[in-house]
């Protein structure tokens, strides 16, 4: 096997396998060779052995002070984490043998470029019962067995990450493999069907890949109720049907999130290029904001990207009709959100993250209306949006505008365009260049002044001046101690009158 480990995992390699125990045979299997022969970097290493897998990764992890935890009891399979610096880090899985024996474990796995060991002594052989090598320079993706499938359903995803990422063609019987495993992808946990999509998404091409997956009859089993969105054709003045207008947006997301990540596309045209120039002063900010992880160490641009998805799913159920016959969808967010969250229980994602994307969803016409009137926003909807949105304020800026150029294309008018992109320049200048002044202004009162001062005992009340006066910053009507003192007396005192009217 023509193959060279840098030095840092041959390091490892020997440290590891230092470490067997029992003086057993181990080998290195899997997605490490597959890319070591494409001159991919390795940094996920696969271990197997007849016995003791779980007593291997704990040794392991003793001797390099790592962390790790067990996978799976019942397959003994356990991952550990070695660090080396911010640049080299590696992950580590250990499993016993699928099988009496190494031959028996290869063919129990998915495909065949991920069929082929190496033994930890003699690392120069590789071992390839399958023809793994072969179908990898061919660009073939063949299953390791004619049940490899009904194994394990999930590899039906897996394929696709594969084909995608690869560029592997399924041969005819893994691809109708493939199809057959739809029935059985539903039973998987969704925790795994949601490690191997997100996967698929951090791909380039997001668009294409949900093509394929739909291709395939896979998008059903992962995403619930996501057939609804081809009831809908095009409805001016949207330029498309709604499962168009869908992956337009993901597709305009996509170009905006690789453009802020660096990214200079030269082959779109001068109206994207025009678009994306309006971004740059946001660029690194928007690059760091959207790569941050909400939970879980996924990054919020997947979800923003499942945002796109879900965003409009409430439409067809919402449809009605105004006076003069055309067709309205009024309260569709807010129906798109409660779809959402089932997303996000189907999905198995932490709370912060369903919340995040019911959010996204549920408000990602109120920059449109911000934007309608077409006068600048003020300063006290720009606080107030972000009060209720927080960061994802952001998020949604950017959603929204995608959600509109997307739905009218380069048809959509000048005024119309200029109107949302004010509007989300706007919140982004608010959010990243001016938070102290228009999103979180310093406090110049404590609830302790406001009892001291208005001789109040603990109660609701407090927060409600508190928050007044915040907004009542941001507006230019308070600006220090004394400001705020008078207009707490003359908020409590409208308070009390009110209460004494009713």
């Amino acid at each position: 096997m023509n193959h060279r480990f840098d030095l840092e995992t041959r390091h490892v390699l020997e440290a590891v396998h230092a470490l067997v125990p029992g003086a057993q045979k181990a080998y290195l299997v899997g997605g490490a060779l597959r890319d070591l022969m494409l001159g991919r970097p390795v940094r996920d290493l696969d271990f197997c052995l007849k016995s003791g897998s779980l007593e291997w990764a704990g040794a392991v992890r003793r001797a390099f002070r790592a962390g790790g935890f067990t996978l799976d009891d019942e397959r003994k399979t356990a991952r550990v984490f070695l660090g080396f610096g911010h640049s080299q880090k590696f992950t580590l899985d250990f499993v016993s043998f699928f099988g009496s024996d190494l031959e028996q474990d290869l063919k129990n796995r998915d495909f065949t470029v991920n069929a082929m060991a190496l033994d930890l002594d003699d690392l120069q052989t590789l071992i390839d019962p399958l023809g793994g090598q072969s179908d990898l320079k061919a660009g073939i993706l063949r299953q390791a067995s004619q049940v490899s499938m009904l194994l394990d359903p999930l590899r039906a995803l897996r394929g696709m990450r594969m084909q995608l990422d690869y560029g592997l063609r399924p041969e005819p019987a893994t691809g109708k493999a493939m199809r057959a495993a739809v029935t059985e992808l539903r039973a998987v946990s969704a925790e795994r069907k949601r490690d191997e999509l997100l996967k698929i998404m951090e791909l380039p091409g997001v668009t294409n890949a949900i093509r394929v997956l739909d291709e395939y009859a896979l998008l059903d089993a992962i995403f619930p109720q996501i057939g609804i969105l081809k009831q809908l054709p095009a409805i001016p003045p949207h330029l498309y049907s709604l499962w168009e207008h869908t992956l337009a947006t993901i597709d305009l997301l996509e170009l905006v999130l690789g453009f802020v990540n660096g990214q200079e596309p030269n082959d779109i045209s001068p109206f994207l290029q025009n678009l994306l120039a309006n971004l740059s002063p946001y660029r690194e900010e928007l690059a760091q904001h959207l790569n941050r992880p909400i939970q879980a160490d996924r990054p919020r641009y997947l979800l923003l990207y499942l945002a796109g998805f879900y965003h409009d799913i409430g439409k067809p159920s919402s449809q009605g009709k105004k006076t003069d016959g055309s067709p309205h969808f009024h309260g569709h967010e807010e129906l798109s959100a409660k779809i959402a969250a089932d997303l996000g229980t189907a999905l198995a994602l932490g709370k912060e993250e369903s919340d995040y994307l019911c959010k996204v969803v549920g408000n990602h016409m109120r920059v449109h209306l911000l934007a309608h009137g077409g006068t600048p926003i003020s300063k006290r909807a720009i606080y107030r949006y972000f009060r209720e949105l927080g960061a994802a304020g952001v998020d949604v800026a950017v959603f929204s505008f995608c959600d509109t150029v997307a739905a009218r294309g380069e048809a959509i008018s000048r005024d119309h365009l200029q109107r949302e992109l004010n509007a989300t320049l706007t919140l982004l200048e608010a959010w990243f260049k001016r938070p102290a002044e228009l999103v979180q202004p310093q406090k110049i009162v404590t609830g302790n002044d406001l009892m001291q001062a208005l001789d109040l005992p603990p109660s609701p009340i407090l927060g409600e001046i508190l928050e007044a006066i915040r907004e009542a910053q941001v507006t230019g009507l308070v600006s220090d101690y004394a400001a705020a003192i008078r207009f707490a007396r003359s908020y409590l005192a409208d308070h009390e009158r009110i209460d004494d009217e009713t």
